[in-house]
């Protein structure tokens, strides 16, 4: 059977539940709240072709509206909902992701570590032009209502010829369980301006990944670390200072958002907002 990568988790799917797949992106995206057609581009990475067809299908069978932008319109019916059972399945892998990710980050720290002490430094590269920050903003991402919470993840889209990511602390509400944490984050870094050594020294359970793909986000993470009833509530899940160096929208876009309890269980009923605590 043809095989095709998913392009928002990398997993292989067969092309009979591509269909499904695509239907299940755009329903997971416009769960957050309305978007427009470019928005969906970005959050689902579905091609413009395929993403046109998909909305105008859903569009018709009334499961979402269109009225300037694009939002859900109710309960889904009970056929769509039957040909799409393989959501859970997708978000099973997405849970998987997560933390293969944190996995996949020690790894990394590890291996750049036995590389440094194994060869000599390399040859000075010449520095890349700094970009001229004229002014900061901070921003809290705050989880509400959110019942034994043991691991999340978000990532927060921004316009990289206008922003720049200058700092990320992890927030509180995870430390509230008394237990300790790995909070992880990767986004493109720019030298003199964002430190990944300092935030990385700060906290050893802090992994601040410097990351070419992701220019224009941040892929936000965190869990507890060991046996844990998870924390109830609501809290500052990260704070992130954004940096201004061009003409343009400060919007911030939050995507492939995830709330795990024990178990690794998806949690529902929450939500997940910015607030501009500073700027």
């Amino acid at each position: 059977m043809p095989q095709i990568r998913c392009p928002n988790c990398g997993t292989s799917i067969n092309l009979e539940t591509r269909r499904e797949t695509d239907l299940s992106l755009i329903l997971n995206s416009l769960r957050s709240g309305p978007k427009t057609f470019t928005q969906l581009l970005q959050t689902t990475r579905l091609p413009r072709k395929t993403l046109s067809l998909r909305l105008k299908e859903l569009v018709n069978s009334e499961v979402i509206a269109h009225d300037g932008g694009y939002r859900l319109n109710g309960a889904l019916p009970p056929d769509l909902r039957r040909k799409m059972s393989m959501k859970r399945t997708f978000q099973f892998s997405r849970k998987n992701m997560m933390l293969m990710l944190l996995v996949f980050c020690m790894g990394i720290l590890l291996a750049q570590a036995y590389g440094q002490f194994m060869s000599a430094p390399p040859p000075p590269t010449p520095s890349p032009t700094k970009p001229t920050v004229t002014e900061t903003f901070t921003v809290n991402f705050v989880i509400y209502d959110a019942a034994g919470l043991c691991a999340w993840q978000a990532r927060v889209v921004f316009d990289p010829k206008v922003l720049i990511v200058t700092n990320i602390v992890e927030g509180a509400f995870l430390k509230e369980g008394k237990g300790n944490t790995l909070f992880v984050a990767a986004t493109k870094i720019v030298e003199g301006i964002f430190s990944e050594e300092t935030l990385s020294i700060a906290d050893p359970f802090t992994l601040i990944m410097n990351d070419e793909a992701y220019l224009n986000s941040i892929l936000l993470g965190c869990t507890l670390i060991g046996e844990t009833k998870g924390v109830t509530g609501g809290g500052v899940l990260a704070t992130v200072t954004f940096g201004v160096i061009g003409e343009g929208s400060h919007e911030l876009q939050i995507a492939d958002v995830l709330a795990l309890g024990v178990g690794g269980v998806e949690l529902q009923g929450y939500s997940l907002t910015q607030e501009i605590v500073q700027g």
